[in-house]
Parts: C-alpha cells; sequence; structure tokens
C-alpha cells in the first residue's frame, strides 16, 4: 500500500502498539518471511505472521490457494526463523494448514 514493513512496524511501535504484523496480501508464506524479517530491524515487539496458503489464482471466476500445508508449514517456519513469534494464516488456510504449523514447530 506504499509503506514499507520498516516503517509500519517503526510507526507502531512508536504509537505504543503491542505486536505489529502482517496477513495476507499477494505472497506466499516465504515471502512473508521477507516481510517479518524488515519489520524485525526495527522493533523488538513481538511480530504476526498470517499469510495466505500461497499465492491467489483465479480459476473459472474463483480464488484458488493452493498451497499444500506441509508447504505452507515450512513457510512459517521461515516466518518464525526470521522473528514472527505469533503465526497462523490467512486465505486458503484450513485446519490441515494449522495443524501442519503446529507439527512442525513441535519438532
Amino acid at each position: 500500500m506504499g509503506d514499507s514493513a520498516r516503517d509500519c512496524a517503526q510507526a507502531l511501535t512508536e504509537a505504543g502498539a503491542c505486536a505489529v504484523g502482517a496477513n495476507c496480501g499477494n505472497l506466499d508464506p516465504f515471502q512473508m518471511a521477507e516481510i517479518v524479517s524488515k519489520m524485525r530491524e526495527t522493533t523488538s515487539l513481538p511480530i504476526l505472521a498470517q499469510p495466505n496458503a500461497g499465492k491467489p489464482r483465479l480459476v473459472e471466476n474463483r480464488t484458488v490457494f493452493d498451497m499444500s500445508p506441509s508447504d505452507f508449514a515450512a513457510g512459517i517456519y521461515q516466518c518464525f526463523q526470521a522473528g514472527a513469534r505469533l503465526v497462523g494464516g490467512c486465505c486458503g488456510t484450513s485446519p490441515a494448514h494449522i495443524r501442519a504449523i503446529v507439527e512442525l514447530l513441535r519438532e
């Protein structure tokens, strides 16, 4: 939307936020990890990452998110490695996607 992840994290931190983060968008969890990394450079607050289950695609007038639960969890793990401490999913995620995150983080 024209504001960088760093600028948003800094402004929210200065405004007294308890946490900062990102969700949704035209990106996958691996790209979300890059945003988390940029936020981490600017704030020590907890960071939330809630990406979609892959990039949205239009198929027969339907928006489809076709990232598998295991690939989604691998992307969330990269978000965790980049500094996210609150994680979840947005568009296209299912209970299977969330379960895959839990299983991977337990390891």
